[in-house]
């Protein structure tokens, strides 16, 4: 008898624990909420910020070159960029950097088809079109994009190349 609590009671405590297991809460949900919400703020503080369907933000602020092509999917484009999180945390930035455009982010990629040569652009990328729910890189290192994420990108488009 003693032996049947015994292990009615261990098989209790193992169903508690696993219960406990499955309803673990999503440490980056308020981290999402705290993007969403910036990207709607962004858009209401600012009158100048267009949206497209898939929710990039986006604002112009060079496209001089309006004879020039627009970067595709399968072009080589010289680039020069920053990259920040909302809080304001530069994940990286480099000048004159050589990317096939489909190798880029989503929202990346779709700004791009926005400008021409020469144009520069600024764009505020909702997680889903970044790095998504599962972020990119290393906690600690300062490329981590943790999950999540919204990003601000600022791009300058020097040449783009069609292959």
């Amino acid at each position: 008898m003693a032996r049947k609590i015994k292990v009615r009671s261990i098989v209790c405590t193992v169903l508690i624990i696993l219960s406990f297991i499955g309803c673990k809460r999503n440490d980056w949900y308020d981290w999402k909420e705290i993007n969403e919400v910036y990207l709607q703020n962004n858009l209401r503080d600012h009158a100048d910020i267009r949206t497209t369907s898939s929710g990039l933000q986006y604002r112009i602020l060079a496209d001089p070159s309006k004879t020039d092509q627009k970067p595709f999917s399968s072009c080589l484009v010289d680039i020069d960029y920053e990259t920040k999180l909302i809080n304001g945390i530069t994940i990286d930035s480099d000048s004159s950097a050589y990317f096939f455009v489909y190798n880029l982010i989503q929202g990346v990629q779709e700004g791009l088809h926005l400008i021409h040569a020469h144009g520069e652009i600024e764009l505020w990328i909702p997680y889903y079109l970044a790095y998504g729910k599962d972020g990119m890189g290393t906690e600690g290192y300062k490329t981590y994009v943790p999950p999540y994420s919204a990003l601000y990108f600022r791009v300058k488009v020097n040449s783009s190349t069609a292959y």
